[in-house]
């Protein structure tokens, strides 16, 4: 390639060099004023468009590049008669690159921000890829430097590689227009006033290939982020190790949000334990009693960090449910806490980082496939993403991100006798209120000592949620029991693995006549819990759940209220003497 070139950037990062690369290969560059100035500087030989062209810059800028000479230069093709007698007639060279790249389109000055040169010029020379070769992305120029000479030859490799480029430039002016037709349609249908649009315009870039599908046979999956105008595609997430799944993918995106949701609102290290979709565990920094370190089978050596506290407290809720699930947790983890999670059954880890040795120990693990996922310091409530999809056998549903926060608000409206807010109180009801936000509704869930210790998760009615968490709860009370704790000891001592241990102590809270005798942790010898919290993504449509509440000791509880029946749950809660709060925020997912 020889003749011409043409650079005009809005963004001028590292062009200098490329266009004096470009001068050195014996292109004669073109340039708009902006651009051109900036090489004068740099001493690169330009020469502006408007001399070029014998046509000043007019309408304030609005014309610049708009001329025959420049388009009949791009679009040419030399190996047609009539396109060579052409350019000889109007004395128009060749223009063999073309290098540019748009203003952002910004709608504080929308009108004057739409490009029209600059998108006509990528798209003809896009269009003529034969013989033009097309840059719009700065990342590009040091690969196209190396890769001149065969980018530039009539080979089928740069013939090959111009198309790439080519292919590039289209996507490029494509997410341009789209984000002017989103910027109208916008304006037409007035979003915050409660109108939808009538045409959606999403369009996402591959950024991470992942093992396969929802299940195996599912071979072709991957991790796609949406695309922005002008902006580099990410998304939340690093992978430092490993293949993440589909699977992988989706407990990770939600356990994040889950645990940082924690991070911004409680002000504490947080860790999860997800499966399929939903949180098996959740867990804060708060220390851990000496009874509870016994049942979660660790000393005080082993969890002297918030990191490692939460950690075990998430994992330690339902550890049936725990085994090889996703863990996310919303600070750095140290070695103590990968200490913690090289011995556990699992997939992977999502969280804020690792300290170098705790990244070390955690490679290890799996014989190096463990998934290790670095997740971004990313407040949703700051994302302006305004709709969230699903997609399902090709149609779209859309709706406005939930963005609730779960704050003194939802704490306002007191209806039973009982008052009594203590600042743990508040604490557990946040988090479980939290928890519930990314758990498949119908959801309930009961908090502790700064952890979820139950969830009922995806019922189809709310009293068969309470139920579950009640036989959760009482699984995780019943480990506590003097009896348990000492099966516990016996059966390590016999050199049983530590999930061994886990399904042994379970099944024997379960089935042996001495614990069934106990007929359930409330009515055993350890007496109730007290300051046990339990909150609904919905309000309770009868009073049977609150029967069931009261049945495994629940002092404090927080549901949405709605119900013709408020009145009579009401009652029923001031018969027990439990302190009830209604949100009137629901906090449904699916």
């Amino acid at each position: 390639m020889s003749g011409h070139g043409l650079v005009s950037v809005f963004n001028k990062q590292g062009v200098a060099s490329f266009a004096s690369f470009l001068s050195s290969r014996g292109l004669k560059l073109l340039s708009s004023s902006g651009t051109a100035h900036l090489l004068k500087e740099y001493s690169v030989s330009v020469e502006d468009i408007s001399d070029f062209t014998g046509s000043p810059e007019i309408l304030g800028g609005r014309v610049k590049t708009l001329h025959p000479k420049i388009y009949g230069g791009i679009l040419q093709d030399m190996q047609n008669p009539e396109h060579v007698r052409d350019m000889k007639q109007a004395n128009i060279p060749p223009l063999s690159v073309v290098v540019v790249n748009l203003y952002p389109f910004d709608k504080k000055n929308c009108i004057e921000n739409i490009d029209i040169g600059g998108v006509t010029l990528i798209r003809a020379a896009a269009k003529n890829f034969n013989s033009v070769l097309v840059v719009v992305d700065p990342q590009d120029y040091i690969s196209i430097m190396q890769q001149y000479d065969e980018i530039t030859s009539n080979s089928a490799t740069g013939l090959a590689l111009r198309r790439h480029y080519a292919k590039k430039a289209f996507h490029y002016i494509a997410q341009y227009d789209i984000s002017i037709a989103s910027y109208f349609e916008d304006e037409t249908y007035h979003i915050k006033q409660g109108n939808m649009p009538e045409t959606i315009y999403r369009t996402y870039q591959k950024q991470q290939d992942m093992k396969y599908g929802c299940n195996p046979h599912q071979e072709k999956a991957a991790a796609y982020a949406i695309k922005k105008p002008l902006e580099n595609s990410e998304l939340p997430f690093i992978v430092e190790n490993g293949t993440p799944g589909y699977i992988n993918v989706l407990d990770a995106l939600y356990s994040w949000q889950l645990v940082m949701e924690v991070r911004n609102t409680l002000d504490l290290t947080c860790a999860a334990s997800f499966k399929h979709n939903a949180p098996a565990g959740v867990g804060t920094s708060i220390p851990l009693s000496d009874n509870t370190m016994q049942t979660y089978d660790v000393t005080s050596k082993e969890v002297g960090t918030p990191c490692s506290m939460a950690f075990v407290r998430a994992r330690n809720c339902d550890p049936l449910s725990s085994f090889g699930d996703f863990i996310a947790i919303n600070d750095i983890v140290d070695i103590e806490t990968a200490r913690l999670i090289k011995r556990e059954v699992s997939d992977g880890i999502i969280a804020l980082g690792y300290s170098e040795e705790a990244l070390e120990l955690l490679k290890s693990k799996k014989n190096g496939k463990y998934i290790i996922l670095v997740g971004k310091n990313v407040d949703k409530y700051q994302n302006n993403e305004p709709f969230e999809f699903k997609e399902v056998d090709g149609c779209a549903v859309m709706q406005s991100v939930n963005r609730e926060k779960v704050d003194e608000r939802y704490f306002e409206h007191c209806v039973t006798e009982n008052k009594k807010r203590l600042p743990e109180n508040i604490r557990d009801l946040t988090l479980a209120n939290i928890t519930l936000k990314y758990t498949p509704s119908n959801s309930v869930a009961a908090a502790y000592d700064g952890q979820v210790i139950g969830i009922g998760a995806g019922q189809q009615n709310r009293v068969d949620c309470v139920k579950l968490v009640k036989n959760k709860v009482n699984n995780w009370y019943l480990r506590h029991h003097p009896k348990a704790l000492q099966h516990v000891k016996k059966i390590k001592e016999m050199g049983l693995k530590r999930q061994e241990r886990v399904n042994s102590v379970m099944n024997y809270i379960s089935t042996d006549p001495e614990m069934i005798k106990e007929e359930n942790a409330f009515a055993s010898g350890m007496g109730t819990m007290t300051d046990m919290v339990l909150a609904s993504d919905a309000f309770f449509p009868f009073s049977d759940s609150i029967d069931v509440a009261a049945e495994m000791g629940v002092s404090h509880i927080m549901q949405t209220g709605g119900s013709v029946m408020d009145e009579k749950v009401t009652e029923t809660a001031d018969k027990y003497g439990m302190c009830m709060f209604l949100s009137h925020i629901r906090v449904f997912t699916h």
